[in-house]
């Protein structure tokens, strides 16, 4: 099979709040990506920033909107519903670098070939600017400090299956790793009603597809944020 001629249409829906430089990285990384450039909606909702950030997404993407409103989580949920592609990623961390130029590809990927996955995601590695702390705690694949790793599961914790360029989670309650960044697939957040939840809470969306039944996820880690 091709995949070539079936990519599908990916929405990424990024918030911005008065960090310009982020912003353009976040950006560069994305336009940069070797995906179909009409399968690829960028989504920027800006939170009233008082720099030019929202300038800078101009430049992008002519689906920006400005919500000064100061409500992240209605901010979000309000955003995520203004995507229009049949898979969303979303953006919580506005300086947020894909990696790879593959990226895109690399994470949906297992949705196209297993579609009982719910979503997918990747391994989170420090930027070199970012403070000591975050690089510190980058040794973990989803960046837990040793508190969170106490408490929560790893994704080797969840890991159920292996294919040759990703793993399959099983998450369940009270065993779901502190995951955020993810490629959704759009109907799942629609039939499971967390498309019209009034506030987006990032990983509590998450939680509310595990208890709605959504157990599977792909585990992608060469993919790289």
């Amino acid at each position: 099979m091709k995949l070539a001629h079936i990519w599908p249409k990916i929405s990424v829906v990024i918030f911005t709040y008065n960090d310009p430089s982020g912003v353009k990285r976040a950006l560069d990384s994305l336009v940069r990506q070797d995906y179909p450039q009409d399968k690829l909606e960028i989504v920027v909702i800006d939170n009233g920033s008082k720099d030019n950030s929202a300038a800078v997404a101009r430049k992008y993407t002519r689906n920006l909107s400005v919500d000064p409103s100061r409500d992240g989580p209605a901010m979000r949920a309000r955003g995520i519903r203004k995507a229009t592609g049949e898979y969303i990623y979303i953006v919580y961390e506005q300086d947020m670098e894909m990696i790879s130029r593959d990226f895109l590809k690399q994470l949906v990927r297992p949705l196209l070939e297993e579609e009982q996955l719910v979503a997918s995601f990747t391994r989170e590695y420090p930027h070199p600017k970012q403070p000591w702390v975050v690089r510190f705690v980058s040794y973990d694949s989803i960046q837990r400090d040793p508190l969170i790793q106490f408490l929560t599961p790893s994704i080797d914790d969840t890991i159920v299956e292996s294919r040759d360029t990703y793993k399959i989670c099983y998450f369940k309650k009270f065993k779901i790793p502190p995951v955020t960044h993810m490629l959704f697939r759009k109907s799942f957040l629609q039939n499971s009603g967390t498309w019209m939840q009034e506030r987006d809470y990032d990983h509590d969306t998450i939680v509310k597809l595990v208890d709605f039944g959504c157990h599977l996820f792909a585990y992608v880690p060469a993919a790289g944020i």
